[in-house]
């Protein structure tokens, strides 16, 4: 993500640098576009870069791939935010199932029941979590079985009272970690979501 969970163009690049014979050397560039536009036309710019090196320095750490139930909230319509992290948590060499915008708290309950997921990722766009937030992770906390399962929420959402700060009244309500995004946010949200990730996957 960039400032907010709400994204319209997606664009990415990899950078491959390959060492020559002479010791010297070489690298090319590819740009990946992803277009992807709501309902509302609005269109937002998002930008990853990532670096390949060949061959490595020291042999990378080995990732658990986890299993990510993705899904937006009963009132809020935005689905582009949720493509842009599908993309993203893929991109890390997890598995994604996307429920899509506007998914009813039972829907979201009986999906996490039947797949089983590591993690379940809740987005908003529309400032609903404090509501909708609270609500669904009321009814997962309560459920026998999925009472355990990690739930991270991150989005445009506020606290439900005047002046509550969101995150810690998210963590209150029993969210694992919450990731709020105000406005000029330069991507931190993001950031702390794909650190949280990879620290579940080792």
């Amino acid at each position: 993500m960039t400032s907010r969970y709400g994204f319209g163009r997606i664009w990415g690049k990899r950078t491959h640098v390959r060492t020559r014979p002479d010791g010297h050397s070489d690298s090319c560039d590819r740009w990946g576009p992803f277009r992807v536009q709501g309902a509302n036309s609005a269109m937002t710019t998002f930008r990853y870069a990532e670096t390949i090196r060949r061959p490595p320095a020291r042999p990378l750490p080995r990732v658990r791939p986890l299993k990510i139930v993705l899904s937006g909230l009963p009132s809020d319509s935005h689905a582009w935010n949720l493509v842009a992290l599908q993309v993203i948590l893929e991109g890390m060499g997890h598995r994604v199932v996307n429920l899509g915008a506007r998914v009813a708290v039972d829907r979201v309950l009986e999906v996490c029941r039947r797949e089983v997921p590591d993690c379940l990722v809740l987005s908003t766009v529309n400032g609903s979590g404090g509501v909708d937030g609270a609500r669904l992770i009321g009814r997962l906390r309560a459920d026998v079985d999925l009472a355990a399962l990690t739930a991270v929420i991150g989005g445009r959402f506020s606290g439900r009272y005047p002046g509550a700060d969101a995150r810690a009244e998210m963590l209150g309500l029993g969210f694992d970690e919450a990731f709020p995004v105000g406005a000029g946010d330069p991507g931190n949200a993001v950031a702390s979501l794909r650190e949280f990730v990879a620290a579940r996957a080792r």
